[in-house]
């Protein structure tokens, strides 16, 4: 097949009927249009010396960024409304106690000095944190600028050695910087100019049927740099352009497993589906698969870090066709048929008899509910079960809400006389039979269109 590419693309064009041939498609390359003023510091840029402004719960001695030289600095954007950076500050503060002097990790916020002190001596993940934090500042964030937070700027000897996401923060991490590793980590930048609406690919305009009214194609290729640098995707969504008269699909920068989520749930949004939820649980799903990892992240544990993984496994696709009135639910239905055929799965969604647990009313016990704090309801308790892979599906048949104890959600439904020992108590119990229900199947079954060695 021949394929004009810089990185590495697959293509299928489709006619009527189906026909995969050669054909040349150039990727449209879009320069980042923000200057280096803009932008701010880079990595590899040497930092100036900077004033470090006001602080709360101070214990440093230096007052600006120089005096720190010595030190691996970890400046930590944060804000008293941002969950995810609050939640990471006493990970943060327990880094900053095993590596001492070796390291300084500064919190810093634009926000009042008076807020954010009450803030920290209430808040329960902070009020016992030993880590100053800078307030009211404007110097550091017009020197790094961002959009999102949590934001990190590492500096070392001087320089910006790297700009992540959180994740990256971490004990070994921080040991290979000390150590003097060069290292080469996504870089978390706020700033590119990625117009989702635009193509990602260019036809050339000369070859043979590129202009017939009935030309279509598809596309698929791996991750694409300078389009977002964090987060699951860099956008997705059904595109129509009134003026040329064309339909794109597309979905940039995006886990494989994720892609199709999103279109079986506008697929499925008037669901006649036998399951026992509409989102996708964990247990809905049938990995006939070699490596699942490759298709779906799992965790820092199985997968590495987020960026890492996704700049390995994400997927850019888009398909073009003429308008001719399709509806977005057809859209969809052919970009599943595209992406199968381009990936070499097989993923649809099929029934089949299986062994279910069903939550309902029971003869034996009473029905009196559990009334303390932390109580888990019987809606909740099914949903747990759900999420692990393993289970069968768990079907909720009860006709009142009723309260169980917080030790519910750590039932594991395999364990069916110990559960109901439990649930017989307030008058319910799970019942195990076999019913036809659907679940989505996510089968290999050929290499695809896509290079040997996989998406790198």
């Amino acid at each position: 097949m021949k394929i004009k590419i810089n990185f590495w693309l697959s293509v299928i064009i489709l006619s009527l009927p189906w026909t995969v041939f050669s054909q040349e498609f150039t990727e449209i390359k879009r320069e980042n249009k923000l200057s280096q003023n803009e932008l701010g510091q880079r990595v590899g840029d040497k930092v100036p010396n900077i004033n470090l402004g006001v602080l709360i719960n101070d214990n440093l001695k230096a007052k600006n960024i120089s005096e720190l030289k010595d030190k691996l600095v970890i400046l930590d954007f944060w804000s008293i409304n941002c969950k995810g950076c609050i939640m990471s500050l006493p990970h943060f503060d327990s880094l900053q106690t095993k590596f001492g002097s070796k390291i300084q990790i500064l919190p810093i916020t634009y926000e009042e000095r008076k807020t954010v002190d009450n803030f920290w001596r209430n808040n329960p993940y902070t009020k016992n944190l030993s880590l100053p934090s800078v307030v009211e500042d404007v110097t550091f964030s017009k020197m790094f600028k961002h959009v999102t937070i949590p934001h990190e700027v590492w500096i070392y000897k001087g320089f910006v050695v790297a700009i992540t996401t959180t994740e990256f923060v971490d004990q070994r991490n921080i040991e290979r910087i000390l150590s003097g590793e060069k290292v080469s980590w996504a870089v978390k930048n706020d700033f590119y100019n990625f117009d989702i609406n635009k193509p990602l690919f260019m036809i050339d305009s000369n070859q043979i049927g590129a202009n017939d009214a009935s030309f279509k194609y598809a596309a698929i290729r791996g991750y694409k740099e300078n389009i977002n640098s964090e987060g699951f995707t860099g956008g997705q969504g059904i595109f129509r352009d009134s003026k040329n008269k064309t339909v794109m699909a597309r979905f940039v920068n995006q886990p494989i497993f994720n892609s199709y989520q999103i279109i079986f749930a506008r697929l499925n949004a008037i669901d006649t589906l036998i399951r026992p939820s509409k989102i996708i649980d964990p247990n809905q799903v049938v990995w006939e698969v070699r490596d699942r990892s490759k298709y779906e992240y799992i965790s820092k544990e199985t997968s590495g870090y987020l960026q890492d993984w996704l700049r390995k496994n994400a997927i850019c696709f888009e398909s073009m066709t003429k308008d001719i009135g399709q509806t977005d639910l057809e859209i969809d239905k052919q970009t599943v048929q595209n992406m199968n055929v381009l990936l070499g799965i097989n993923v649809r969604w099929e029934r089949r008899k299986e062994k279910v647990f069903i939550l309902k009313e029971s003869r034996i016990g009473s029905s009196s509910p559990y009334k303390s704090k932390g109580a888990t309801s019987s809606e909740d308790f099914v949903y747990f079960l759900n999420q692990n892979q393993n289970n069968p599906y768990v079907f909720n048949e009860l006709h009142r809400e009723i309260q169980l104890p917080p030790s519910a959600e750590s039932l594991d439904v395999i364990d069916l006389r110990n559960a109901n020992r439990l649930l017989n108590t307030y008058g319910v119990e799970l019942l195990e039979v076999e019913k036809m229900v659907d679940k989505l199947i996510f089968s290999e079954i050929g290499e695809g269109l896509l290079p040997k060695g996989g998406m790198k």
